[in-house]
């Protein structure tokens, strides 16, 4: 079995809200998922406007996989083509390269979480700090109600908004070392479309997944 987080209580975090948004929560603040709460903020994801994205995407984009304490929960950037297309995460050729990643790992993707910091896909770009704020609420509610035991950072993008740098980081620096996202350890590595484009990266790649492999068997025992 792996180790349950448990914390009491549920402590607001640091945090400045756009209006209309939910403050948000410490995810390790709960002391078990709530599958109905997310059914319920999912619901409410799907009928957002508060950026322009939904103006141009084909639908919005929300986690899927394990939503009771999945082992790792991936966290990308934003939808591309192939994920608006079909309406789910890490999808398409940088998602089966994912898969074989995972399954290299010796793990099933039916026991992970694979969500996008932000549910619309920004056509032919990243998505702005304002659209990842307002979709803030939706990214984070979904980590909160999983609880995910482990976080992986798909890219320097993804791991910027995990971290709330202030300057935005290289994936140079962000590599290499463990970080914590409230309370959960993060690790940080490629995200499948780069290494699909450079696939000299994916020996690094597996260095980076090898340090979650060893935190997972830590975690274990």
């Amino acid at each position: 079995m792996y180790r349950v987080w448990l914390h009491k209580g549920l402590e607001p975090v640091s945090d400045n809200p756009l209006p209309g948004q939910l403050a948000l929560f410490s995810v390790t603040a709960l002391c078990k998922p709530d599958p109905e709460r997310l059914k319920t903020l999912r619901a409410e994801a799907i009928l957002c406007h508060k950026c322009d994205l939904r103006k141009t995407c084909k639908q919005v984009v929300l986690g899927e996989g394990k939503v009771d304490r999945p082992l790792i929960a991936f966290v990308g950037e934003a939808p591309g083509i192939n994920e608006d297309a079909q309406g789910l995460p890490l999808v398409g050729t940088a998602g089966d390269l994912l898969n074989r990643m995972i399954q290299a790992m010796q793990l099933k993707r039916e026991d992970m979480y694979f969500v996008n910091t932000v549910g619309c896909h920004p056509p032919d770009r990243s998505p702005t700090r304002e659209e990842v704020a307002s979709c803030r609420e939706w990214f984070i509610g979904q980590l909160r109600f999983i609880q995910p035991q482990m976080l992986v950072a798909l890219g320097a993008a993804a791991a910027n908004v995990l971290l709330e740098s202030k300057k935005p980081e290289a994936l140079t620096k962000l590599r290499g070392s463990w970080h914590e996202w409230q309370g959960l350890p993060l690790r940080v590595t490629f995200s499948p479309a780069h290494l699909h484009r450079n696939p000299l990266d994916k020996a690094y790649a597996w260095v980076d997944l090898q340090e979650v492999l060893k935190r997972l068997k830590l975690q274990a025992t």
